[in-house]
């Protein structure tokens, strides 16, 4: 008897865990035909994905024009590493212009201080955050920007502020889903301007504050 209950719970939990749906999977093609798979759950960090997701079925394809492998890596990294939970915000103004002060997971600080070791890299990241509206990670490059000009003069601020090459006025994304069982499906979308808008953020005191150039931080940190 007590077999026979064993083999039948086994059974039961079995047709449960097989009527689960499966996991969708994302892949998103970089301008240079790269190709970066993420989970369904992972890749809900992004409002784009999240919206695509819900209007259709089956697994998604989406293809960046204007996004270089380079880039779309750092921000599936970002993806993988949430998981779909969105980070803690980082508190404004600045207190720190090292991030892992101001970063309350290190792995975000590590992340965007490799993406700023080169500046056009970290501007790029920007872009593509903010096109395929993954929103914590527009704040968090947003805030290594402010870390940047945070106590330093006018001329090195506008330096930084102006140095990121312009972009397309109106960045294109296709979409393919692919239902299981039918035909693909295509849908084109594109994005307001953006290129530029994070310098004009930058100097607007209620976003990501650099602080005063007359504002100097204890220990120099």
């Amino acid at each position: 008897t007590t077999m026979t209950t064993t083999t039948t719970t086994t059974k039961t939990m079995a047709t449960k865990t097989s009527s689960a749906p499966p996991q969708r999977v994302v892949t998103l093609r970089s301008r240079d035909n790269q190709e970066f798979t993420v989970t369904e759950r992972d890749a809900r960090i992004s409002g784009l994905i999240a919206r695509s997701l819900k209007s259709s079925e089956g697994n998604l394809t989406i293809q960046t024009d204007e996004i270089h492998s380079s880039i779309l890596r750092l921000v599936t990294e970002y993806m993988g590493h949430h998981k779909g939970v969105r980070a803690a915000n980082i508190e404004r103004p600045l207190k720190s212009s090292v991030m892992k002060k101001v970063c309350a997971d290190p792995f975000d600080a590590d992340l965007i201080d490799r993406a700023a070791a080169n500046r056009q890299t970290l501007y790029d990241l920007i872009y593509a955050a903010n096109h395929l509206d993954v929103q914590p990670l527009v704040h968090l490059a947003c805030a290594k920007v402010a870390s940047l000009i945070r106590n330093k003069p006018l001329s090195t601020i506008e330096e930084i502020l102006g140095y990121p090459k312009p972009h397309p006025l109106k960045p294109k994304l296709t979409i393919q889903s692919h239902p299981p069982g039918r035909s693909s499906t295509t849908t084109t979308t594109t994005t307001a301007e953006i290129g530029g808008r994070w310098a004009s953020d930058q100097k607007n005191p209620a976003l990501p504050g650099a602080g005063s150039a007359a504002e100097k931080e204890p220990g120099g940190g």
